[in-house]
């Protein structure tokens, strides 16, 4: 009984090897390809810093976020002197620790941009996925029903859009509801939709 179930075992491991060693194969070949490409590296790598930034800020930012230059001045209490030296250019040691330099307000630009890290990464994210769930299925039926009044009426908006100055919106759509995250998600969905749409459709249409 025990050398039957281990040959049924045996059995059921070569099966799923053999169903899976297709797509392990696609796999090793679509990264050694991948991996060719130096630029395509980078970006991971710059991605995966980007990420890391935004997880742990504090363990990559030089100073918190209420650091200020003020050479241990009280915030506040700042001489002449000093106030008119603001910003600070980069620096790596006494009196200050800004390899980016500082702002007009004696903050860290690394600082600044380390802590802002996660907010890029979740406007990207959102304004991403909202794009996509308006560009991909508009492509969809634009290349399902090509050459048919659907596809030339999707396709004429896009062309009406992309006709359209983008950066006049933006300040626009900023002036009427203010600067805040939703709005800038907004802003950058409604502007890269059309990418979306686009790219689908070619290749729905293969």
């Amino acid at each position: 009984m025990s050398t039957e179930t281990e040959t049924e075992n045996a059995s059921q491991i070569d099966s799923l090897k053999e169903r899976w060693r297709p797509r392990i194969e696609r796999f090793r070949r679509g990264w050694d390809r991948f991996t060719q490409e130096k630029m395509g590296v980078l970006g991971i790598v710059i991605m995966v810093v980007f990420i890391f930034w935004a997880l742990f800020p504090d363990v990559f930012a030089p100073h918190s976020m209420e650091w200020r230059a003020y050479l241990g001045t009280e915030p506040g209490r700042l001489t002449a002197e000093q106030a008119d030296s603001l910003p600070h250019p980069p620096a790596f040691g006494d009196p200050f620790f800004a390899p980016l330099g500082t702002n007009y307000l004696g903050q860290g630009i690394l600082t600044l941009v380390v802590h802002a890290a996660d907010d890029a990464l979740y406007i990207g994210f959102a304004a991403g996925l909202l794009s996509s769930l308006v560009g991909v299925p508009l492509g969809l039926i634009s290349g399902f029903y090509g050459n048919t009044w659907i596809d030339e009426t999707i396709q004429r908006v896009v062309d009406v859009m992309y006709g359209l100055p983008f950066l006049p919106f933006l300040i626009v759509l900023v002036a009427i509801r203010g600067i805040t995250t939703t709005n800038i998600i907004l802003g950058i969905a409604v502007t890269s939709w059309l990418n979306n749409c686009i790219v689908i459709r070619g290749r729905r249409s293969r």
